[in-house]
């Protein structure tokens, strides 16, 4: 990285928020349709448990909060991290979405349900859905970076034509 030209950390914000939906859709069929029933009964929940919880916007307020920040944070990280393996850009976005969700992500929900002697069907469950979230982030971002840069190469090429 040279000092004196450092490189210019854009966020994609419309593949954030694109990031953002996909997540939301794939927690919802994840949750509703894949593993509500098992998660639930995981965690010893009543049949009212649903019923009390439906209309709540705190869980799903965090949840697009925290998935937008993870999309954003993941942005600065590939604009940063330089690939030795040739790698394209959304190659890398899945490669570091898995990185970090391995590293950070998985840790923390196992350590907080353990400590708490949860079920580690819990565990399971809820990793695995923040893994495909990391990962919907990861492509979206990666896919949006590698338009803008095959759009900056491009108007590097014309430029140098035209000279």
């Amino acid at each position: 990285m040279n000092r004196s030209n450092p490189p210019k950390l854009r966020v994609p914000f419309l593949a954030v928020i694109v990031a953002v939906v996909l997540q939301q859709a794939a927690a919802f069929v994840w949750y509703a349709f894949l593993f509500g029933d098992a998660w639930v009964a995981a965690h010893g929940f009543d049949v009212d448990y649903r019923a009390a919880h439906e209309g709540a916007v705190t869980a799903p307020l965090a949840m697009v909060i925290g998935n937008a920040a993870g999309a954003i944070l993941l942005a600065f990280i590939l604009q940063l991290a330089r690939c030795p393996f040739g790698l394209g850009t959304i190659p890398r976005g899945i490669a570091w979405a898995f990185l970090l969700w391995l590293c950070v992500v998985l840790p923390i929900e196992a350590t907080r349900n353990l400590f708490a002697l949860r079920d580690p069907a819990i565990i399971l469950i809820d990793a695995g859905q923040s893994l495909v979230a990391w990962l919907i982030a990861g492509i979206a971002i990666g896919w949006a970076l590698d338009r803008r840069d095959r759009r900056n190469a491009r108007d590097r090429n014309m430029k140098e034509q035209t000279r």
